[in-house]
């Protein structure tokens, strides 16, 4: 759609600058709750256990 010649500034929509992981919102006026707190990806490891080695080849 096309602003009419009416209108005082043209609408843009340009996506560019980022890497997108997800879906993205645009919009004028738009309102993000976030929850409360973070759970880190980590926190569901077990705890280091004195004695574990890493193993690797060289």
């Amino acid at each position: 759609m096309e602003p009419s010649e009416s209108s005082a500034s043209a609408v843009t929509n340009t996506i560019s600058g980022g890497v997108f992981f997800h879906a993205v919102i645009q919009g004028r006026d738009i309102t993000v709750t976030l929850p409360p707190q973070i759970t880190p990806a980590l926190s569901g490891l077990p705890a280091d256990v004195p004695g574990a080695h890493v193993v690797s080849r060289s």
